[in-house]
């Protein structure tokens, strides 16, 4: 039982299918306030702060680009930048980085901070999930559609 909608799809099935780990039918009830969130503004405030959140890591790790070496080891590179983690990331969202190695890093180039922001997927994780838990539809086949499968 959910009392609070995960925030994002990713989150919901991975928290959906611990329910049925011991091979045992499992049912999955979420509670969220109504959409107006003239009864509760609970859910709005909790999606907005953790909007907030990432808007403020993606600052950070937008400012720490231009520090971070071409070619790197994440070890070595975490060691002296604690945020770099963050900012590979992003890079390996836009395409601008690659894995070599799980370790081993290059960044073919520095995308600027507009193109960044354009490929975050959080905002759009964000507003999938609240197309799922506002839809009037089939959920199943709205799961199965977001993630690249066919019914």
């Amino acid at each position: 039982m959910h009392f609070h909608p995960p925030l994002t799809l990713s989150e919901y099935i991975q928290e959906i299918g611990r329910a049925g780990r011991d091979d045992k039918p499992a049912e999955a009830l979420m509670l969220v306030s109504e959409p107006t969130g003239l009864l509760d503004d609970g859910d709005r405030q909790r999606v907005g702060f953790f909007l907030q959140q990432q808007q403020k890591l993606q600052r950070q790790a937008l400012a720490l680009l231009p520090q971070l070496p071409r070619q790197g080891n994440f070890a070595e590179v975490s060691k002296l930048h604690p945020d770099a983690a963050i900012a590979l990331g992003l890079l390996h969202r836009s395409g601008a980085l690659v894995w070599h190695t799980p370790f081993a890093y290059e960044i073919y180039q520095l995308p600027n901070q507009q193109q960044l922001k354009q490929q975050s997927g959080d905002q759009l994780a964000i507003a999938k999930m609240q197309a799922f838990i506002n839809t009037r539809g089939d959920r199943w086949k709205f799961l199965l559609n977001t993630f690249g499968f066919e019914e």
